[in-house]
């Protein structure tokens, strides 16, 4: 299943409040693969719908959209998660970096 993670506050650069770095992850039952990383802008949800379908992603892993957002998302298929939903997916956990 390929995921896609949006961070809010990586502390690698000071971007816009409107745009997020966004990972791309394949996964598999016990295997992570990096796919790639992009700075997506995130408040119109048309462009995230399209970047999303476009990447095949299945899951997306954000703490900040809306129920209507998020309702949008659940009728293309491609289902929302809490990020911190990671930690208790073992396979997810792997990805984690304590700071």
């Amino acid at each position: 299943m390929r995921i896609a993670v949006f961070l809010d506050d990586i502390h690698i650069a000071q971007i816009r409040e409107d745009v997020k770095y966004a990972f791309l992850f394949e996964v598999d039952q016990k295997l992570i693969k990096a796919i790639g990383k992009e700075l997506v802008k995130v408040d119109d949800i048309n462009y995230i719908c399209l970047w999303l379908l476009g990447r095949r992603v299945k899951a997306v892993y954000y703490d900040h959209f809306s129920e209507q957002e998020k309702s949008l998302l659940g009728k293309i298929n491609i289902s929302v998660e809490l990020t911190d939903k990671i930690r208790s997916n073992p396979v997810l956990q792997a990805m984690l970096v304590d700071s």
